[in-house]
């Protein structure tokens, strides 16, 4: 990757350093994961508007919704605070 723009901000370093190979899996992500996407009626939840569906690493989707939980005032609990399996390498640094 080229070097990376000032509008990266303090991610410069980790968007220089991303491996696009790291995102490719053949695992259906919705890639736009939120609470208006998700339908809940007693037990059952569903989600919809798939307008942004692709094909990637299992860990994306996951890794897409964490900073909107955070935003709404959810705390990572102690034994989730690494890295789910296939996560690129430096994920971590994400967490500062």
């Amino acid at each position: 990757m080229e070097d990376s723009p000032a509008e990266y901000g303090r991610y410069g370093p980790l968007v220089k350093a991303l491996d696009l190979d790291e995102l490719d899996g053949p695992t259906l992500l919705h890639a736009d994961l939120h609470a208006g996407n998700l339908l809940v009626d007693g037990g059952r939840c569903q989600v919809v508007d798939w307008s942004m569906a692709c094909r990637g690493a299992a860990w994306v989707d996951v890794a897409l919704l964490v900073p909107r939980l955070v935003d709404a005032g959810h705390t990572p609990c102690r034994r989730c605070r690494t890295s789910p399996p296939g996560c690129p390498r430096g994920a971590q640094r994400l967490r500062t």
